[in-house]
């Protein structure tokens, strides 16, 4: 897998960016315009170095077993790091072999004072981690850092081409920025459109998250001397994931450090805090199955829904859902399908005992003794929604077991 060059010229498809692209190349025959556009304003600290394209193709080049050869200089610390990253994905998934990487090297020189950023998705991670990062803030919330700038990436959540989904996420989160006071830049990559062309399963989730992260972040490492992004887990309930505090780190260089941040906490923990953090009670965003706003109907909507509630917070955060569409007796239907469920579902019931909810507290029972038994149909009919000739049976049988109030999405 190959890249010998990038360049930058004027975004063809967002005013007022600066586009940086190249092309890889793997398989001998096949290639990827990969890109990534940042606001003119930023343009002088777009990175001139190889290290956030071998953090794009990383994944990639391991998916397929394929050496990586770069033509511009990687930092000497990355390259380290990433003999780690390599190492612990292996452990994880025994098929991804290590590969070489040929490339000039850059030992490290010392570099001008530079600004921290934290990535900002408009989630309970990313509002957690920028809560604690405000000194003097008047929300009583303990500083441990201080942040300048919040960078929202357009291409991961919200796929790159829906543009009307991502603007009003984009205008929503531009608005709470403002009132923290700290400067707010979107980027736009086509990354995760790579996905399609790499025959690896279910990559991103597993492996592009925090390769994805790292190489928006080494995109503008002269400008940034540490950027934070919000952890998915608890340090008690650590599994292989796309966003890992052992993994996260590795994809930082000698002058830019990647902060995995808030995995001390569990998300009922998070949660609880950002209900206290006023610049969220408007401009929360957990949904994955709008870009714009939360369907309030969505698993992941339903989640976080059910811990306001079982919190107390529910008049808090009335303006981030649609409130109507909340019923604890849907909660029943709730289909706890992987490890992370069953993680969300017992920090819940364990806030819901603590306040008093034995009402959540039984429907989250039922719910797990459901799905139980609905585990494996749901997985027969996945099989057979892959099956030749019968997928369309697959696709109905999944739609009559999930069938109820909450969105599997």
């Amino acid at each position: 897998m190959k890249f010998l060059k990038n360049s930058a010229l004027s975004s063809s498809d967002s005013p007022g960016y600066v586009r940086s692209v190249g092309k890889i190349y793997w398989a001998d025959e096949k290639e990827f315009c990969l890109w990534v556009d940042v606001p003119e304003a930023y343009a002088e600290f777009l990175s001139e170095s190889g290290n956030a394209w071998l953090a794009a193709m990383l994944p990639l080049a391991l998916s397929i077993g394929e050496d990586i050869e770069i033509g511009l200089s990687v930092d000497a610390l990355l390259l380290e790091n990433v003999r780690g990253v390599m190492a612990i994905w292996h452990e994880w998934y025994p098929e991804l072999k290590p590969i070489n990487i040929h490339c000039p090297i850059k030992t490290w020189e010392p570099t001008p004072v530079k600004k921290n950023a934290a990535f900002f998705s408009g989630g309970i991670d990313s509002y957690f981690t920028i809560a604690r990062r405000i000194p003097g803030n008047k929300y009583d919330i303990p500083a441990v850092d201080k942040v300048d700038d919040l960078i929202t990436v357009w291409g991961f959540d919200v796929k790159v081409r829906e543009k009307n989904q991502f603007f009003q996420l984009e205008k929503m989160l531009k608005k709470s920025a403002e009132c923290l006071g700290l400067n707010h830049l979107s980027i736009r990559t086509n990354l995760r459109d790579l996905e399609a062309h790499i025959p690896f399963n279910d990559m991103w989730r597993r492996l592009g998250q925090c390769a994805g992260l790292g190489f928006v972040s080494l995109v503008l490492e002269k400008r940034y001397k540490k950027i934070s992004l919000g952890s998915t887990k608890a340090f008690g309930n650590l599994t292989p994931w796309g966003t890992h505090p052992l993994v996260d780190a590795l994809f930082s260089t000698s002058s830019l450090e990647i902060d995995h941040d808030g995995a001390s906490f569990t998300r009922d923990q998070k949660t609880d805090l950002v209900a206290k953090f006023p610049p969220a009670h408007t401009a929360l965003h957990v949904c994955f199955a709008e870009g714009g706003y939360n369907c309030s109907q969505c698993d992941k909507c339903y989640r976080t829904m059910m811990t306001f509630d079982a919190l107390g917070h529910r008049e808090t955060m009335k303006s981030a859902f649609d409130w109507s569409k909340y019923d604890v007796k849907n909660i029943e239907k709730f289909f706890i399908k992987s490890q992370g469920d069953e993680i969300y579902g017992s920090d819940i019931t364990g806030v819901a005992k603590l306040n008093g909810r034995e009402d959540i507290v039984r429907a989250l029972c039922y719910a797990s003794r459901r799905s139980i038994v609905l585990r494996p149909l749901v997985k027969f009919s996945e099989w057979l929604s892959s099956a030749p000739f019968i997928w369309r049976l697959g696709v109905r049988l999944n739609q009559l077991l999930l069938k109820g109030p909450i969105r599997k999405i």
